[in-house]
């Protein structure tokens, strides 16, 4: 989770017992959810914690053909890269780690100089990685308790914690939320 119950306890006032930490679990992990989705990151359940991820990727359009992008970021590791244009993905046509490096922050992969290019056909390169936040940044962190109060004080209005006003992401996320998630939405997804 991006937040836990201690720090959506920090921004609730009146809240210091155990009481109500099962809504709270709940919500936090609802916040990490929707938080998640909004930056693109994929999956049914997506996560911006270090998650094991395998993209099939295009080979690239830039003019040399030695740099692809990763679509999850930032990249904590990368396990195997592959470059099969017949989609077999063998031993035959595993890249050495020695031929490549690998960006983390941007989340580029840069054949070396005698790397050669990678295929351009479709979904010609396989890589498996590992992607997403082994730390949680204190301002997504943040971003996931304000969102986390935000819907406790919707559930409060509307009656108190117990009541049940449908899925927790189903009651919005504020703009100010939005603005301080928008360092980590992933290069091709927009608020």
């Amino acid at each position: 989770m991006l937040c836990s119950v201690a720090d959506a306890k920090e921004r609730i006032r009146g809240l210091t017992t155990s009481a109500e930490d099962g809504r709270l679990t709940t919500l936090c992990q609802a916040a990490s959810t929707a938080i998640a989705r909004l930056c693109g990151y994929p999956g049914q359940s997506p996560s911006m914690e270090a998650t094991t991820y395998t993209a099939y990727l295009s080979g690239p359009s830039d003019a040399d053909g030695r740099v692809i992008r990763l679509p999850v970021r930032p990249v904590v590791s990368v396990t195997s890269v592959y470059d099969d244009p017949d989609w077999e993905w063998g031993s035959s046509t595993l890249v050495a780690s020695t031929d490549y490096a690998v960006d983390t922050g941007d989340g580029t992969i840069t054949l070396g100089p005698d790397g050669g290019t990678w295929s351009r056909e479709p979904r010609a390169i396989k890589v498996t990685y590992v992607a997403g936040f082994s730390v949680v940044p204190y301002d997504l962190k943040l971003a996931a308790a304000v969102l986390v109060h935000h819907w406790w004080t919707q559930l409060d209005t509307q009656g108190g914690p117990a009541a049940d006003s449908g899925p927790p992401e189903e009651r919005g996320i504020p703009a100010s939320v939005r603005a301080r998630l928008s360092l980590f939405i992933l290069a091709d997804r927009w608020l």
